[in-house]
């Protein structure tokens, strides 16, 4: 039994599910989540990691301490104050930080009262999982990540990606998570380590096909049609390389 609670803590980090089980309304232009459940019959559940800190935290710079805590340091999406040398001119910041004000506010109310803490058993439904919407699964310790592959291993179909990689605890994850990287060289050192890359250019991708022999394909994404992550063939679920397409 694969048992997934609204909210989840580890340590110094948060899992939140979020799901239309719980009464959620996710709406996300790309993934198109409602779809899953119409086109695959599987229910769509996602996730975020947050710092369990957050109610504490007073003054500017929220923003910037949270992606310090649960996001993983080599992410090229953080804010530049904390991006790493290679990433500077990089000038996409992670998009999902909309949402965490509401995130937040679900972290506190959890806390406050457990009691508001739903669940689900992944083993008795199909469920389609993202892992993660925001925040790093490689900032989870060890029972966390054996939580988090418990899910994938249950789920009928999963989205994954980490730019922490490198870590080796990570290591179990090659073949089932993608390797969020920037350039070819990161995607060559993701290979060395299991891991097939998400986030090169497409003609990066296409040396890495030519250097690897490993399948890479394009993001089909496009903001003109109704398909998304959801319901794409191609899927980021760690088995291919995937070009980026913002």
């Amino acid at each position: 039994m694969t048992l997934i609670k609204q909210f989840e803590i580890f340590d110094d980090q948060v899992l939140i599910a979020r799901s239309p089980l719980f009464g959620d309304s996710l709406n996300n232009r790309k993934t198109n989540p409602n779809h899953s459940i119409l086109v695959l019959s599987a229910h769509y559940v996602e996730f975020t990691i947050l710092p369990l800190w957050l109610e504490s935290h007073k003054g500017n710079g929220l923003l910037t301490e949270i992606m310090r805590s649960s996001c993983a340091s080599d992410c090229r999406f953080l804010v530049k104050s904390l991006k790493k040398k290679k990433y500077k001119e990089h000038k996409l910041m992670c998009n999902q930080t909309r949402a965490l004000n509401n995130m937040i506010k679900r972290v506190v109310r959890f806390k406050e009262d457990p009691s508001l803490n739903m669940s689900l058993d992944a083993s008795k439904i199909s469920i389609q999982s993202r892992l993660t919407s925001f925040g790093d699964i490689s900032r989870l310790n060890e029972k966390g990540l054996d939580h988090i592959e418990n899910i994938i291993d249950s789920s009928s179909y999963h989205l994954a990606y980490s730019a922490g990689f490198r870590d080796s605890k990570m290591s179990r994850f090659g073949g089932k998570v993608q390797a969020s990287v920037g350039y070819l060289d990161e995607a060559l050192d993701a290979y060395n380590l299991g891991f097939l890359p998400y986030g090169l250019s497409k003609q990066d991708n296409l040396k890495f096909r030519l250097m690897t022999g490993e399948a890479a394909y394009a993001c089909p994404y496009d903001t003109e049609t109704i398909k998304g992550c959801s319901t794409c063939e191609i899927r980021c679920n760690g088995q291919r390389a995937i070009s980026f397409k913002g």
